[in-house]
């Protein structure tokens, strides 16, 4: 049998398995940790939608007094008052008439107009959509009055439509942020997995191997009386039973010898004896002949130790 390659390298067995552990571990949360980031994804998302509608909400009830007395200074006082409340987020706020037309607008009535046109052609109005100078939210809701007749009888009047653009990009770093927490928490499980599983394997698979490994070694060497140790080996079944059998095999190695060891020495005296008579003498045959019935005799009681054995 050809023996290992001497260029082929060797790594350790608790090393290779708690390497598999650690790397399975690592996929398995990745894969638990891209489904988490998807529905937080989907709830920031969601959460951003619903605050920025409220916010437009709000605005549009601000505007709505003085652009029903045709107050338009007041109306853009009231929309870059509303810009300015959180700059990050809220990117453009835009009162348009009836018809259309931009009657107010901060940061400018060009900037409002173009991207109401673009989410239109997008049919993103409504939506997080990703323009050519990065994603918006595009928002539009009516601007309504409501009025009594002399009758009692409410009257909605409409004064025209409240547009408003925001930015996610606080939802994207939030998202971000816990992203490199998240994989930071999953290199940090891997290596304690990995760590745990070399541990735990060298001290009940590993070390009881080398241990059956070194007491090989000896018996090899002839040295059947020594006993047989295997540290943590009976802390699994498999390990268990393989020093069970190797115990057996070198008890049973120890009681082969001690059986053939006294007819193989009376084998080896009188081989030599008859060795020693064929040299002196030629005429001394009755003599060889019953050195020879007691070699033959002695290799008889060879083989039948062998078979108790």
């Amino acid at each position: 049998m050809a023996g290992t390659s001497p260029h082929r390298r060797q790594w350790p067995l608790a090393f290779i398995i708690g390497g598999f552990l650690g790397l399975a571990t690592f996929g398995s949360t990745v894969l638990l940790f891209l489904y988490y980031y998807n529905m937080l994804s989907r709830t920031s998302y969601q959460e951003f939608l619903r605050q920025q509608q409220l916010v437009l909400g709000q605005v549009s009830n601000r505007v709505t007094v003085p652009l029903a007395t045709y107050d338009l200074p007041t109306v853009e006082r009231v929309v870059a008052a509303a810009m300015a409340e959180d700059p990050k987020s809220r990117k453009a706020f835009g009162v348009l008439d009836p018809a259309g037309q931009t009657m107010a607008a901060m940061p400018s009535k060009g900037y409002i107009e173009t991207k109401r046109k673009d989410a239109m052609a997008a049919n993103a109005l409504g939506s997080l959509y990703s323009y050519s100078d990065g994603p918006w939210l595009v928002l539009e809701i009516p601007i309504e009055s409501k009025r009594w007749d002399s009758k009692g009888v409410e009257q909605v009047v409409p004064l025209g439509r409240m547009v408003g653009v925001f930015s996610n990009a606080e939802v994207l770093a939030r998202l971000r942020r816990t992203a490199a927490e998240s994989v930071l928490i999953l290199l940090i499980l891997s290596f304690i997995t990995m760590a745990l599983a070399y541990l735990v394997l060298g001290r009940f698979v590993v070390r009881p191997i080398q241990d059956l490994v070194r007491t090989a070694g000896v018996v090899a060497e002839g040295r059947l009386d020594l006993p047989i140790e295997a540290h943590g080996a009976e802390a699994t079944v498999e390990l268990s039973a393989l020093a069970a059998a190797v115990r057996h095999m070198t008890s049973t190695m120890a009681s082969f010898v001690r059986t053939v060891q006294p007819t193989a020495e009376q084998v080896a005296t009188s081989s030599k004896a008859l060795t020693d008579i064929t040299q002196q003498s030629s005429g001394n045959i009755p003599q060889a002949v019953q050195v020879m019935s007691q070699i033959s005799q002695s290799m008889g009681q060879v083989a039948q130790g062998t078979q108790a054995v």
